[in-house]
């Protein structure tokens, strides 16, 4: 029985089911046909994503419906999303949970990849025809920094793909991960970058008319202990500055609007800066 129509970010349908023995769940379904490998994909990372201490919901099962959309149930996780979470949490408890969150985060079991760097330098030359017709400098400065950049040591990892404040579900003291995204390459320092996203590129709030002063100090906070946390290893800071500057690329060729495509502009000379600092 359909309970509810629920919030989702990828196009895809996300509702939430009752069983006859009144168990909930959700179900996820595709956008459209074209849609359905890339959620067929997302489906099994999700099932297969392991980590001793942070969850995704389980996967019942699968299949597809009388319009022929790729479809799957999960458990319901009855949570609070980050970005609502950091504006109600206790500041001294803060700095733990985010130390925790990054230190499991980075314990994710990796596997050394000899391709990585040629993987990435493709992705880039891929991005650098798309976006130079634009005559952005600051765009064009961003790309030769990536395609500078030596990706060697991004080793295969369990990766979420879009590691957004929203899409990670706090319930008591567990972590969720929910609305895994395939990705071109699997690294946990991708999920970091698009952690910073978030929080040094205000990528979430990017159209809110007004976001209160609250949860701006908050997330200056959240920024700066995220950042403390990495900075230990200048390399490890390094590589995540520059999956940050990688996404915020990513994002030009998609950016139609004009207010879309100044703001991208703004925060990739913002990491810029930070990439040129950090050195």
């Amino acid at each position: 029985m359909l309970k509810a129509d629920l919030k989702g970010h990828s196009g895809c349908k996300i509702q939430l089911h009752q069983r006859e023995d009144g168990m909930l769940f959700v179900r996820k379904t595709s956008s459209d046909i074209a849609y359905n490998k890339r959620l067929e994909v997302q489906c099994k990372k999700q099932a297969r994503y392991r980590h001793p201490r942070i969850k995704t919901p389980k996967v019942y099962g699968s299949g597809y419906d009388d319009q022929g959309l790729f479809y799957f149930d999960m458990e319901y996780v009855k949570g609070v999303a980050l970005s609502q979470y950091i504006k109600t949490i206790e500041a001294y408890r803060m700095k733990d949970f985010i130390s925790g969150l990054v230190t499991d985060l980075l314990s994710s079991d990796s596997v050394a990849n000899n391709y990585a760097n040629s993987i990435f330098q493709d992705k880039i030359s891929d991005l650098s025809k798309r976006t130079s017709t634009l005559g952005i400098e600051t765009i064009d400065e961003a790309v030769r920094m990536l395609a500078a950049y030596d990706w060697s040591a991004f080793d295969m990892a369990n990766c979420h793909g879009d590691l957004t404040l929203e899409n990670i579900i706090v319930k008591g003291d567990q972590i969720y991960l929910i609305d895994f995204l395939d990705s071109f390459y699997d690294s946990i320092y991708i999920d970091l970058g698009k952690l910073l996203q978030d929080v040094v590129a205000l990528w979430s709030f990017r159209h809110d008319k007004v976001t209160s002063p609250n949860t701006l100090i908050r997330l200056k906070i959240f920024k700066d202990l995220l950042i403390d946390k990495i900075s230990n290893d200048k390399e490890i800071l390094l590589r995540v500055y520059h999956a940050l500057l990688l996404h915020l690329v990513r994002i030009i060729p998609y950016a139609k609007e004009e207010f879309t495509r100044n703001y991208v502009v703004e925060k990739m000379a913002l990491t810029i800066n930070l990439i040129n600092n950090a050195r």
